[in-house]
């Protein structure tokens, strides 16, 4: 078509509209669980699963620092979306293994080399995300807290109220948000919930706290 033709049909023909940019996703949430070594895996672990079932995800990750609170724990069978997410993040050099519906990933001692694995786990995995923070934490890790949407903070049993208080006061310092953490799992729960076996119960506690982030 010559371009005085197109002119003219230009007058009678609406011209088509440009094509629509594809939607963009939702980022997946991210939150830190700041507690003891003592029963804090198997509360993250529980944490875990129950971001992945508020957010309808087939599986989670579960980053620990230190990745050595990782050594000892048990595995079991995992569904194919963590085995699948597990590898492929196995494949990028991290320390990633999958259980159940969880994959975990070790993080290094070191706690500026542990902000750059954490990060790298979390972008790739494409799953709903927990870290957990360990025992007691250098402030080189605050830019992790930084990164989350929700930073929780898990009370000793039977500890001193104020003393949760000043950790959860501690944690916003560094975090976008904190909170204290709601769930008070009994070991079958911890147990479960470590090997990525959703033992459910969690969803009244969780769902509060996690209104503003799982999307």
């Amino acid at each position: 078509m010559s371009e005085r033709l197109a002119r003219l049909a230009a007058l009678f023909v609406e011209p088509a509209p440009p094509p629509a940019a594809p939607p963009v996703p939702p980022a997946l949430p991210a939150v830190a669980l700041v507690a003891e070594r003592a029963g804090g895996l198997g509360l993250a672990a529980l944490l875990a699963l129950g971001l992945a079932r508020e957010t309808r995800a087939t599986a989670a990750l579960l980053a620990v620092w230190p990745g050595e609170a990782l050594a000892a724990a048990a595995r079991m069978t995992a569904t194919p979306r963590a085995r699948r997410t597990g590898g492929a993040l196995a494949a990028r050099g991290l320390e990633a293994r999958a259980t159940g519906r969880l994959v975990r990933v070790a993080l290094p001692a070191d706690a500026g080399r542990a902000v750059t694995v954490a990060g790298r786990a979390i972008g790739a995995s494409g799953l709903p995300a927990v870290t957990a923070v360990l025992g007691p934490r250098p402030a080189t890790l605050d830019p992790l807290l930084a990164a989350q949407d929700l930073v929780l903070v898990a009370a000793p049993a039977g500890g001193d109220p104020h003393l949760a208080d000043l950790a959860v006061q501690a944690a916003a310092t560094a975090a976008r948000r904190a909170a204290p953490c709601p769930l008070r799992p009994g070991p079958l729960a911890r147990a479960l919930a470590t090997v990525g076996l959703d033992p459910g119960g969690t969803r009244a506690a969780l769902g509060p706290v996690l209104s503003g982030i799982a999307r």
